[in-house]
């Protein structure tokens, strides 16, 4: 998991790094729990999903500055 998602859910979740993979898991593990709601169990179900989401995209977001950063490099050397 990229570390800027990791460092948001420590924070908003308040839960040490080492303990996120076992509350993710806990709450996917809740959505088919007895007397949870259908939209709670939804949300619950497609967390997981929405957070790989985000994940793919601060890696994408990391391989873009990475790039610019090396053709810039690459730009300056030749100038």
């Amino acid at each position: 998991m990229h570390k800027l998602l990791v460092r948001q859910l420590k924070r908003f979740l308040d839960v040490s790094e080492d303990r996120l993979p076992a509350l993710l898991e806990e709450l996917q593990g809740m959505v088919s729990a007895p007397g949870l709601s259908a939209d709670a169990g939804r949300a619950l179900q497609g967390l997981g999903t929405f957070l790989q989401r985000v994940d793919d995209t601060y890696q994408q977001s990391d391989r873009d500055l990475e790039l610019k950063t090396r053709s810039l490099e690459l730009s300056s050397l030749e100038l």
